[in-house]
């Protein structure tokens, strides 16, 4: 089973793609900020992480940094409130894909298809 974690600020995106993700047989971790997502990371090991690029909240910069030299190279798949403010706006994550808000389902799980490859 996959493991992803989603990191959004917006209680209503949290919740729908944590639905999106648990009616494809994901197993669901979700954090409102930086600091519950980096104490989630201590916690478990994650297959994929959800951010929502724009968000302020938390320890964005720190998170940035323990994603990247996390040993298990955790992708991490980038979701943002319309795609033009996310080409211009640099948020400083390495992400392996973007989805811009607002999506479709088949949209979201097609990004983390191709970022996940085997591991689905």
């Amino acid at each position: 089973m996959v493991c992803a974690l989603i990191l959004d600020d917006d209680p209503l995106y949290r919740a729908m793609i944590q639905s999106m993700l648990e009616r494809s047989g994901y197993f669901v971790a979700v954090a409102e900020n930086g600091v519950q997502c980096l104490a989630l990371l201590d916690l478990m090991r994650f297959d994929v992480i959800i951010v929502d690029l724009l968000m302020s909240q938390g320890k964005s910069g720190e998170l940035r940094e323990v994603i990247r030299e996390n040993k298990h190279a955790i992708p991490v798949v980038g979701v943002v409130e319309g795609f033009a403010r996310a080409v211009e706006a640099p948020t400083g994550w390495e992400v392996a894909a973007v989805v811009a808000k607002p999506f479709r389902e088949v949209e979201l799980l097609s990004a983390l298809d191709q970022v996940l490859g085997e591991r689905r």
